[in-house]
Order: structure tokens, then C-alpha cells, then sequence
């Protein structure tokens, strides 16, 4: 690195709870005495937020990014345009490439740290990296693990020095506590532990002993590059492209000991957990699995060792790691050499993740909306918008569609709670953003007429909108809400009472979305119940409750799951299996459907619960 080289900081992150655990978390450990400011003492450094604009004031104030402005300069660059629905890789790399970009002829030298807001750092990772830095490599890599976000959280918090904002934990102490709280995707990725496996892991890891685990990662994580080249193009994910893309003269180094380096990613439990599931790999497989995405350089990764480790390595354990971990990675490797290397520009996954982008980004919703009315077959694949072509889009769907049923006995809730002439007087809000969350954004929308949608999280940052809903009035509010989000319930029946005319009513629709935690239905009206227990001290009251069961929903979710793990190696052969099964999946549909449509079913798997809560009447204590 030249004499007037700097340093900028690329962090994504939007979402005002993404922010909150970033800057509680995140920026205490990057400001930690061997990260952040030893860098700034050897470099000018400037630390580049990329971000929503409605968020910024979310850091402006927060004493750790005033601590964070006494090493570097710190910055702002909007990427609104770039947020769209469930698309966070695409959105990330395009947001690091407008960032770097916007440089022009200065990034040639600059040096672009790429980091990640879910990131724990040890302290002495960015002082491991000034080495690297120094010996002048144009692109610096690294590799990491998850560790459960539930597990450890309230640990870390603990940790953080309240007055300074400092997050200071060396590498081995990290590994220590990392080590007993694996994330169950990280666990899957131990190779020689044969409980579980993961056919779409990028990484493998070999569990030496409690002490010392290694890792050979097809994919790493760019966490340093400076760019060689100005006139580079994206053609696929940052971590798939940058390096080879912008460092043609193959000037590439791995930190390859946790001693110089470190980051523990912290995940919550549900994090990818569809992909994990009981018994060994099976060479065969994974190797099938792994030709479906990994280009020429991903390959040349995985001959590389990071040591993770909480002692010194003695030489004769480092002999025998090198010997079992090559042993596994040569097996991989000569099977992969039957399957020709993906492109690292123009790659397959990107392909398709770039035409949903596009896709969304011409129907992108204005500022203050939740959603744009397109229908969600418009942003997926050939597969699955001939599914929907045969099954209908939800909620406009046939009876041959296993939710047939459940829409129609939410249709009739509704129609009986909400009379035709008050459609005009109810607001729906929103507590998430997903796909999850589309159908019912269009059942309300097309079904009812209902036209005032926001999403909360939005919302509130619009004092001028939440002014001009507070001066009007509604008779009726529906709030759409997972199981997760019920926990902030009390702070949204809050906000919402001030929208709300006297003895005003709220539709609480919570919906049992795909997550692996809830195996079964039965107990979900019944949590739900638990987590609703904070707004008995509320000036509301329940009128009424309604719990909606579809057996057909959890059969396929089984299905899917069957599916996933019988073929969860091959995309081809999972596409094959859901075609084959999709007649007798729909014949099945429809015979339920009819058979139950005037039934009330009371058992089994819970979809969605609904509670209706109306305001009391303000009583006058008065003599």
C-alpha cells in the first residue's frame, strides 16, 4: 500500500432493526482498540454507510457513530432505488458497485473494506489486516462461521463497555465462547461430525478437537480489494465477481489464521435452517451440488486452510489437518472435474436474481406505499410462474390449490366483520416486508377495495404522513403481523390507537408463516394467545377470535421437506420431483377443499389467527 493510498469502509444496512443490532453490536466491536482506530492511525479512513435515506437519522445521532467520527470520516450513500423484495445479494452487490464507482479515478487507490452489519469482530482483526495491506495484495479474502443470534446476543451486549461503546473480546476468547453456540448451519457444515449436512454449504469445516476447527471454503467472503482496473463490470454476486474482476493480475491472499484475523457472523436459529437436515454427505451429491454454482475461482479457494483456534496449532496436529481436510477436498475435486466451472461473469444465479431486480425495480412502490399491486409472478422464474399460471396467484387461486380453502374462510371473517359501506373507512399497516406478506397485501386490495396500505416500519418516518392519518380518522385497522413480530404489538397498538375514531376496531391478522421452528400448527393460536398477553393493560378489548386450520398446508410443507432432503442436491431433480407430484398434489387439494369448505375444522395445522380488539370508551372519574 502507497503512501496516499486510504482506506473506505463499505457497510450496508436498512431497517431500522438490522441498524439497532448493528449499532449495539456491530460498530462497539469495529471500534475496539486493534480494529477501527489502529487502522485510522496508519490510514485516512472513511467509513461509508450505504443505506435507505429515511434511515440516516437512525445513526446521525447514536453516541457510538460519534465515537465512530473521531477516526474517520463518515458518509452516507441512499440506495433506495436499489431495495426491492427479497433480494438482498443483488441489492448488496449493486449497492458496493455504485459505492466504488462512485470514487471515479481515486479507486485505484483505495482500498474498499467490505463489511457485514450482522459481523462480530475480535480485536486485533483490522491490525492482522494492515499486514496484508502492506505486503500489497490487491484483493484480500477471508472466511467466517455463524453462531446463534438467540443464544448470544444478551452475552455480547454484556460485553460492551456503556460508557465508551466498545465491543473488546480477543480472538481466542471469541472462538472459546463461538465454539459452544454453532449456528446449526455451521454445525451442518462440519464434514466429519455425521448428524447433519447441507447440500447448498459453501464452506466445509473439520472439527479437529474442542480446541481447533479448520475450514475450506469454496466461498469467501471479499473482504479487501483494491481495485486494478476502472472499467470492471458486475456480472454476478460481489463475492463471485469483485476478485477476479477487479483484480485480474491474480495478486490475492487469504488470512488464513483466526489469530490474525476474526469474525463471527451472528444469525438468528431460523437462518437458512430448510437446508439442514439429518445423516451424512454423500460425495457424489455435494459434488453435483457444488457444480451448479462454483466458478474457477471458487475451486481454487477450497485448497486453502483457515485455522480457527483457541491454542497454538502444534506442527504434527497441523500435518494431520492438512492431510484429512485435502484428503476431502481432493475426493470433491476430482468429481467436480466432470462438471464444467461456472462463469463468474454472466453466472447462472445472477442471471436470474438481475431479471427479478429489474422486474421489481419497474413496478418499484413510491416512498410512502407498502407495495406495488403487481402480481408476484412477475418477478419469478419460468417454473414458477408456469405453477402459477396452473394454480392461480394467490389470492385469486383455484380450488385445486392447497389455500384454496384457507382465503375463503378468511374472505367470510372479513366479510362478516367489515361491512361494504366502512371498506372506505379501514387502513391496513403491515409490520413486515416479504413475500409472505404479498398475498394477503393483494387479498385486501383486490378482494376488498381496501386502498390505504402502509408498512409500519416505513411510516413512522413520515411525521408529516403519520399527521395527515392522525387528522383523518379510520373506523377500522387491519395489522398484519408474524408470530415474531407480536412482540412489539404494544408499541404498534399505540401508534395505531391515534388513527383510530372512537371505539374504533383492529383486525389482528397473524399469519403462521414457513418457518422450521414451528413443526406443527397445533400449538400456534395458543402462543399466539401468549404473546398478545401485553395489551390486557391497554384500553382495548377482545371481541372476538377466529383460528383458521389447513392440513393441506402442513402436508405440503412435509412434502417440500421430503422433497429437500432426497434431492436437495440437485435443482433439476427437485423441479423433476414437484412436477410429477403436482397432479396428484391438486386432485388431493381439490377433494379436501370441497369436502371440508362447510366444515369447521378445529385441530391441526393453524395458518392464521385472527383477533379483533376495539377500543373502551374513555371513562369520566368525575363526582
Amino acid at each position: 500500500m502507497t503512501n496516499d493510498d486510504s482506506i473506505c469502509v463499505l457497510l450496508a444496512v436498512w431497517g431500522e432493526r438490522y441498524i439497532q443490532d448493528f449499532l449495539s453490536l456491530g460498530l462497539p466491536s469495529l471500534l475496539a482498540p486493534g480494529n477501527l482506530p489502529i487502522l485510522a492511525n496508519h490510514y485516512p479512513v472513511r467509513f461509508v454507510f450505504l443505506t435507505r435515506t429515511t434511515d440516516i437519522p437512525l445513526f446521525n445521532h447514536h453516541p457510538a457513530v460519534q465515537k465512530l467520527s473521531a477516526y474517520c470520516v463518515i458518509e452516507f450513500i441512499p440506495l433506495d432505488d436499489l431495495i426491492t423484495l427479497e433480494n438482498y445479494s443483488t441489492t448488496l452487490t449493486l449497492a458496493l458497485d455504485r459505492a466504488i464507482k462512485s470514487t471515479g479515478k481515486h479507486m485505484l487507490k483505495t482500498y474498499f473494506l467490505i463489511l457485514m452489519a450482522d459481523y462480530i469482530l475480535a480485536d486485533g482483526s483490522l491490525r492482522g489486516l494492515i499486514r496484508y495491506l502492506q505486503a500489497g495484495y490487491s484483493g484480500i479474502c477471508a472466511g467466517n462461521f455463524q453462531i446463534l443470534k438467540e443464544d448470544t446476543k444478551a452475552f455480547f451486549l454484556n460485553k460492551v463497555d456503556k460508557d465508551n461503546h466498545i465491543l473488546k473480546i480477543n480472538p481466542r476468547d471469541l472462538l472459546a465462547y463461538s465454539f459452544g453456540h454453532l449456528h446449526p448451519v455451521t454445525l451442518a457444515s462440519i464434514y466429519n461430525q455425521g448428524m447433519l449436512h447441507n447440500y447448498q454449504a459453501n464452506r466445509f469445516l473439520y472439527r479437529y478437537n474442542s480446541e481447533i476447527m479448520v475450514g475450506r471454503f469454496y466461498l469467501l467472503h471479499a473482504l479487501c480489494i483494491r481495485p486494478e482496473v476502472e472499467t470492471y463490470q458486475v456480472g454476478s454476486s460481489f463475492d463471485y465477481s469483485f476478485i477476479p474482476e477487479m483484480c485480474p493480475s491474480g495478486k490475492i491472499a487469504v488470512i488464513n489464521d483466526s489469530d490474525d484475523y476474526l469474525v463471527v457472523e451472528i444469525q438468528p436459529k431460523k437462518h437458512e435452517l430448510l437446508n439442514v437436515v439429518y445423516g451424512n454427505y454423500h460425495p457424489k451429491k455435494l459434488a453435483l451440488a457444488l457444480s451448479e454454482w462454483t466458478t474457477k475461482q471458487h475451486r481454487e479457494n477450497a485448497k486453502v486452510s483457515i485455522y480457527f483456534h483457541t491454542r497454538d496449532v502444534l506442527p504434527e496436529e497441523k500435518s494431520v489437518i492438512e492431510s484429512e481436510t485435502t484428503l476431502f477436498i481432493n475426493k470433491l475435486t476430482d468429481k467436480l472435474k466432470n462438471y464444467k466451472e461456472q462463469p463468474y461473469y454472466n453466472h447462472p444465479y445472477w442471471c436470474g436474481a438481475i431479471e427479478g431486480f429489474n422486474a421489481q425495480r419497474q413496478l418499484i412502490h413510491n416512498d410512502k406505499d407498502l407495495f406495488n399491486v403487481a402480481p408476484a409472478t412477475e418477478i419469478f422464474s419460468l417454473p414458477r410462474k408456469l405453477y402459477y399460471r396452473f394454480s392461480g396467484v394467490p389470492p385469486k387461486i383455484f380450488p385445486w390449490h392447497y389455500r384454496w380453502r384457507e382465503y375463503h374462510l378468511l374472505m367470510k371473517i372479513f366479510k362478516d366483520q367489515i361491512t361494504s359501506q366502512k371498506i372506505d373507512d379501514t387502513i391496513a399497516f403491515y409490520s413486515h416486508y416479504n413475500l409472505e406478506v404479498m398475498p394477503y397485501y393483494r387479498f385486501f386490495k383486490e378482494k376488498f377495495n381496501i386502498s390505504i396500505h402502509y408498512h409500519l416500519e416505513k411510516i413512522i418516518n413520515y411525521p408529516d404522513k403519520m399527521k395527515e392519518l392522525k387528522n383523518r380518522k379510520f373506523q377500522n385497522c387491519i395489522l398484519l403481523v408474524s408470530l415474531e413480530n407480536l412482540l412489539n404489538i404494544k408499541s404498534w397498538l399505540s401508534l395505531i390507537e391515534t388513527c383510530l375514531k372512537a371505539r374504533g376496531k383492529i383486525f389482528i391478522l397473524i399469519i403462521n408463516e414457513v418457518n422450521p421452528l414451528i413443526q406443527s400448527g397445533d400449538n400456534f393460536p395458543l402462543e399466539c394467545a401468549y404473546r398478545m398477553s401485553s395489551i390486557f393493560n391497554l384500553r382495548y378489548r377482545i371481541i372476538n377470535t377466529f383460528a383458521i386450520y389447513n392440513n393441506l398446508a402442513y402436508l405440503k410443507r412435509y412434502i417440500v421437506k421430503i422433497v429437500n432432503y432426497l434431492f436437495g442436491y440437485s435443482k433439476k431433480l427437485k423441479f423433476l420431483c414437484y412436477g410429477l407430484l403436482g397432479l396428484p398434489g391438486s386432485i388431493v387439494s381439490i377433494l379436501v377443499n370441497i369436502m371440508t369448505i362447510f366444515t369447521k375444522i378445529k385441530f391441526g395445522y393453524c395458518t392464521n389467527v385472527v383477533i379483533v380488539l376495539e377500543q373502551e370508551e374513555e371513562k369520566n372519574d368525575g363526582y
